[in-house]
């Protein structure tokens, strides 16, 4: 039995048994060293409930029964979630740390790194799409004129909008390169 297992006059019974369980509760190589240990010493009441999971009183309201959740993620990431509804901002400031804590720090740039500028990867593909969509239906309605079929007023507009959104994508690809 530790010696914190006996609760001081005037001490809550809890607070003598997190003390008593706190070995069990922080795992041994993320204490102080790392922020999941760092937020856990700052918490009252908790309780390991699974491998690299916790459950403690939520320091942003009068919480009687655990209902903060903490998770340590594959990737480093600390997850937390407060049953009651506090916002995670207000559990973290009520302890002392800001949401950045909750995340692995980030290794520095590869020596020679320049980060790439113009348009975002998934937002050229985007273009490209919107590029390739515009083009087939101007395309079809300039056929359809030049082969003598008649055209509707509607498709005529709809082209003179696809000829327009070309223009914006050529403007945009333009303004990146």
């Amino acid at each position: 039995m530790s010696r914190y297992a006996k609760a001081a006059p005037g001490w809550p019974r809890e607070a003598a048994h997190r003390k008593a369980t706190d070995a069990h509760n922080f795992p041994q190589n993320h204490r102080s060293s790392q922020p999941v240990g760092e937020l856990l010493a700052r918490l009252d009441a908790v309780r390991r409930t699974g491998d690299g999971r916790w459950l403690a009183r939520c320091p942003a309201h009068a919480d009687r029964s655990p209902s903060l959740s903490i998770k340590l993620a594959d990737d480093g990431r600390i997850l937390v979630h407060d049953f009651a509804g506090c916002p995670v901002e207000d559990v973290l400031a009520a302890v002392g740390l800001e949401v950045k804590d909750l995340f692995p720090p980030r290794d520095p740039p590869p020596e020679g790194f320049r980060p790439r500028h113009g348009i975002p990867e998934h937002r050229a593909r985007d273009l490209i799409r919107l590029a390739a969509r515009e083009a087939g239906i101007a395309s079809i309605v300039i056929q359809d004129i030049l082969s003598g079929n008649g055209t509707s007023v509607d498709d005529c507009q709809r082209a003179l909008r696809a000829a327009e959104t070309l223009a914006e994508i050529a403007r945009e690809v333009s303004s990146h390169a």
